[in-house]
């Protein structure tokens, strides 16, 4: 219902439980206390078009991106036999660091944002660096943090997805990116690149919100046979909320704006990775724990394995310790050569901007919020009709949802809900029926209001970056 109907509609909806019973209890308390899940990831214009713009800035700048086909399946069937080490930045890795000094030059390292510069500290070169932050403030961090190193990421292989501010890749050796999904950039590129060139461009499995998620799910996207994730906690175990070779423990780097949060903010509890812990997780952690059960479910050929005293992730493989892991022999691996034929073999440049303008339907757009608009005055003088009003204007977004014109649906379907939930919620919550359609007369104005302004900055700011910065530089 949420999905396909708008998450807005489950605001009426109620629990009955026939009779009680510990299995059904526990049930019902599990249901209530995951509701987030059903809420979460609807995002919203701003940040829509903001990630919108950026694909189509790093589009006509000609990035490589995540395709498939070619020779694809020999190279999968090669990194099957071979392990690969997805690196976030939790208190777990310091552990594992004397581990992943002895084999950095025998398995393949993908570093998870500020993971790349703890492992930097500890002596380690990763061999990808992995980003998802949209905003024009991932681009001011990621180059401040270049500046603190001997050659910047000049020699640094960057993983990504199409919302990176576009900058970005001036920044390093290489960069690739995969779509994110689901949102407007990613519905976008991929019609585009079928439509316009028969090129299929997969979004990432199960690759947000955190950026280990991202790492995560590119390991699974290539292949690799044994993942072992070091670092990637998603909660504390205690006041330490990073690994002790982190950026957040520099003074000189806390003053230029690199702070965390601190764990006091963690309120949901999750089941610890070593049997009998747990680990206090925010929304985010609990979030990216729930989608790595979801990939490790998904990743068929991949066997995950998650070290150390972080959150426990079904599906995968407890490893409770780094000396508990022995890897076979590595010593005949080329992993320079390795590297190279992931970047050659799974990415592409070949995606023109053939048609770009026409794919992005700026005239439907217009004519879309027109109508959202129209429906918005028809009359009503109940509850009932006000309701029927907004399950319209949800019905004509939601159709946008399976067509070429997807991205259109992705725009509008966060800033809807976010509109329309309260809209609903004062409909039925006064027992004066005229109090609440005063109220839904006032909010009905904003909408609409809103929707204007929709539609007058799309045609405006389709392929206008991110302007704006928490970083000065």
């Amino acid at each position: 219902v949420a999905h396909h109907q708008g998450a807005c509609s489950i605001i009426t909806s109620f629990c009955y439980q026939h009779y009680p019973s510990q299995e059904i209890n526990e049930s019902i308390k599990h249901f209530f206390n995951n509701s987030r899940l059903l809420h979460a990831g609807y995002g919203f214009y701003n940040d829509a078009i903001t990630g919108f713009a950026h694909a189509v800035c790093n589009l006509e700048n000609n990035v490589n991106f995540l395709v498939n086909g070619g020779q694809q399946n020999l190279l999968r069937a090669k990194l099957e036999q071979l392990p690969v080490y997805v690196v976030g930045n939790g208190p777990s890795l310091d552990e594992a660091i004397s581990l992943l000094q002895e084999t950095q030059d025998k398995v393949i390292i993908i570093a998870a944002g500020t993971a790349y510069q703890s492992l930097t500290n500890a002596g380690i070169k990763p061999d990808f660096h992995v980003l998802v932050e949209r905003p024009l403030s991932q681009f001011h961090a990621t180059k401040t943090l270049s500046e603190e190193l001997p050659n910047g990421y000049r020699d640094t292989n960057l993983l990504g997805v199409e919302v990176l501010y576009p900058e970005i890749a001036s920044l390093y050796k290489w960069v690739g990116y995969g779509l994110k999904g689901p949102e407007a950039a990613s519905t976008f590129m991929h019609y585009h690149g079928v439509r316009q060139h028969g090129v299929d461009i997969p979004s990432l499995p199960y690759c947000g919100p955190m950026v280990s998620n991202l790492a995560l799910a590119y390991g699974v996207m290539f292949g690799f046979g044994d993942i072992y994730m070091f670092g990637v906690d998603n909660g504390y175990t205690s006041e330490q909320t990073h690994s002790r070779f982190a950026l957040y423990n520099d003074e000189k780097m806390q003053k230029k704006g690199f702070y965390t949060f601190a764990p006091s903010s963690a309120n949901i509890e999750l089941e610890g990775n070593i049997p009998g812990t747990k680990v206090m997780a925010d929304v985010l952690y609990a979030t990216s724990r729930d989608n790595m059960v979801k990939l490790a479910n998904h990743a068929s050929k991949s066997t995950i394995y998650n070290v150390g005293t972080g959150a426990f992730i079904r599906g995968t493989e407890v490893v409770e310790n780094s000396d508990d892991i022995m890897l076979t022999d590595m010593s005949a691996v080329d992993k320079a050569k390795i590297v190279e034929e992931i970047k050659s073999t799974f990415f592409t440049t070949h995606i023109s901007t053939d048609g770009l303008e026409e794919h992005v339907n700026v005239k439907e757009f217009d004519e879309l919020c027109d109508y959202l608009i129209s429906i918005s005055e028809r009359p009503y003088k109940t509850r009932k009709d006000a309701y029927k009003l907004l399950r319209a204007q949800q019905n004509v977004v939601y159709s946008y949802s399976s067509t070429a014109a997807a991205h259109l649906f992705h725009l509008l379907k966060g800033s809807m809900l976010y509109f329309h939930s309260p809209m609903v919620n004062n409909l039925f919550s006064f027992a004066d029926e005229a109090k609440s359609l005063e109220l839904f007369d006032r909010s009905l104005a904003l909408w609409v209001d809103y929707l204007q302004e929709m539609k007058a900055d799309f045609r405006q700011n389709w392929r206008t970056p991110c302007t704006h910065s928490k970083f000065k530089i």
